[in-house]
């Protein structure tokens, strides 16, 4: 019998082959894959632990690391003032529904094409993060040399510019989303 790691990289790998064979349109494929990937979570059910879902405020349910209301608390701000502390501000306020201020539309240009995206200006992550802005900008820079996000520059108007920050990507999985951040792929090694 296959361990549970060994069970979740086969579904990962048909997971992949099922979004393949659905982007190419081979629905027969997708069909076969799809009834695979069904069987593999059955056996996965009898032996792994799942991990503690949450749901946004779109109503989708998702992995959380550490509690938002702890990420966004200004105690946890102070204290970790360093590129992780940028970085959980960016992931609690990945746009995953509609917003009513969503003037740049992330949601319909990233997260509706599968990506995990965020958009402030530098001065509101500085603010927020309890920084200045230069500290803030230069760890914006360690993470995306690092290759935890990505970062788009999108024109607003004529003369100014703002960020949208990439955090990963997600996926519809058997009926749930599927959220996989870039620092997972970056620290896998």
């Amino acid at each position: 019998m296959a361990t549970t790691a060994e069970l979740n990289k086969k579904k990962e790998l048909l997971s992949w082959e099922f979004d393949c064979a659905m982007g190419m349109r081979h629905e027969k494929k997708a069909e076969k894959v799809l009834q695979e990937i069904k069987l593999l979570e059955k056996e996965l059910k009898g032996s792994a632990v799942k991990a503690k879902k949450k749901k946004d405020y779109a109503g989708k349910t998702y992995e959380q690391r550490i509690p938002k209301s702890v990420i966004v608390s200004k105690q946890y701000k102070n204290v970790f003032k360093s590129p992780r502390t940028v970085y959980d501000f960016l992931w609690a306020n990945i746009v995953r529904g509609n917003m009513n201020n969503d003037k740049l539309n992330i949601k319909g240009s990233y997260y509706d094409r599968g990506k995990l995206a965020c958009s402030f200006p530098l001065r509101i992550i500085a603010e927020n993060c309890f920084m200045n802005i230069h500290t803030a900008e230069r760890y914006i820079e360690i993470l995306k040399e690092s290759g935890f996000i990505k970062v788009d520059n999108l024109k607003i108007d004529e003369h100014r510019t703002q960020n949208v920050y990439i955090l990963g990507w997600w996926c519809a999985e058997a009926g749930s989303i599927k959220e996989q951040l870039f620092l997972q792929d970056v620290c896998k090694n």
